[in-house]
């Protein structure tokens, strides 16, 4: 096919996060988080078509996350001196922005490599929770590097 329109050098980006944490801390307090996120984006390939072969194939991406998450706090032993409080669990919502800056190279097989630049930002808003409610704010730099398959 022959690539020469503008919007050959835009392809579109879907995924799917499933992020689960769990973290014990002294007299047995655990704490779990179970985070699940749809994204969408899109990228921009400035000097170079996005399907060259044998070539560094330099790239922008912006991609938008929205979710959600649940936060379960257990208490451990200290349930003993509070009264018998044993947690509670919060509700919450997840947004997320990508910016990042990414090569890739495919050879005539379809096997290729990437490495990606990105800088997160991401804000989870819980419900309210025994008349208390709570967000948090994640920023800063990630860096992805993987192998694929292009057929």
């Amino acid at each position: 096919t022959e690539e020469t329109k503008w919007y050959h050098r835009f392809s579109f980006v879907g995924s799917f996060t499933l992020d689960r944490k769990s973290t014990m801390a002294h007299y047995g307090t655990n704490v779990e988080e179970n985070t699940s996120e749809f994204g969408v984006g899109v990228s921009l390939y400035p000097t170079t078509m996005p399907s060259e072969i044998y070539k560094f194939v330099h790239y922008f991406n912006y991609t938008f996350g929205i979710g959600s998450t649940t936060s379960t706090y257990n208490a451990g032993r200290e349930q003993e001196s509070n009264g018998g409080f044993d947690g509670e669990t919060a509700d919450g919502s997840v947004f997320s922005n990508s910016f990042a800056y990414g090569v890739k190279y495919y050879t005539h097989k379809g096997y290729g490599a990437r490495v990606e630049f990105a800088y997160l930002i991401r804000s989870e808003s819980y419900a309210e929770v025994n008349s208390r409610s709570w967000a948090r704010t994640k920023s800063g730099p990630k860096i992805s590097i993987g192998l694929g398959y292009r057929f």
